[in-house]
């Protein structure tokens, strides 16, 4: 919640700062004069900044080592086809694909000082998923490699200044009908657990 309160009171005060310096360079700006503009000028790019920031945060969620931060499900649509769903509290993200496990890549992000005055909490994204066969190296090796879903759109393209990013890989979890995985904050580190019967037993096998 305080993430979302954060996220588009950011958007919108970047909006009105930017909206309103623009009006006050264009209708009231002596072009004579065009350096009194600097102040409104800049004071639209830190709003166009903000704005840019906000929306960024849209596919980030907040961690709490108590509570889950993303949830997987998985449905057997045919024999060895498979749908994993993957829910943060915000979106779901969809991969259909043949294999026997999958595995994710999410992005751990802890602020600087600054970001956390701001109100920025520890946040974690979802950077891709990928469905595969108990045979990672010949997956990953062959022309299926292709196959990882960038399933949200900003790690590696907007990448938030004064935080620090720490990728994670996870491991191989076994892809079963009805399976429910949680992703968990444990040591300072992403990971996956089960959540079901379903799943715990499948981690036995």
């Amino acid at each position: 919640m305080e993430l979302a309160f954060l996220t588009y009171t950011l958007i919108g005060c970047g909006a009105l700062a930017l909206i309103v310096s623009l009006v006050v360079f264009f209708k009231f700006t002596n072009w004579l004069v065009w350096i009194k503009g600097n102040v409104p000028m800049l004071v639209a790019f830190v709003g166009l900044w903000l704005v840019v920031t906000g929306y960024s945060l849209k596919s980030y969620v907040s961690v709490s080592p108590s509570h889950s931060v993303m949830n997987a499900s998985v449905v057997e649509l045919t024999q060895g086809e498979f749908k994993l769903v993957i829910d943060n509290g915000v979106s779901e993200f969809e991969l259909v694909g043949k294999g026997d496990l999958f595995q994710t890549k999410t992005e751990l992000v802890v602020p600087n000082s600054v970001w956390q005055a701001m109100g920025l909490p520890v946040l974690a994204v979802l950077d891709s998923m990928v469905i595969e066969t108990n045979r990672f190296e010949q997956s990953v090796l062959a022309d299926r490699k292709d196959s990882w879903e960038r399933s949200v759109g900003i790690v590696g393209r907007f990448h938030l200044t004064g935080v620090d990013h720490q990728a994670t890989l996870s491991r191989q979890l076994p892809l079963v009908d009805g399976a429910l995985y949680s992703l968990m904050l444990n040591n300072d580190r992403l990971t996956w657990v089960a959540t079901n019967s379903v799943a715990k037993k499948a981690l036995q096998l």
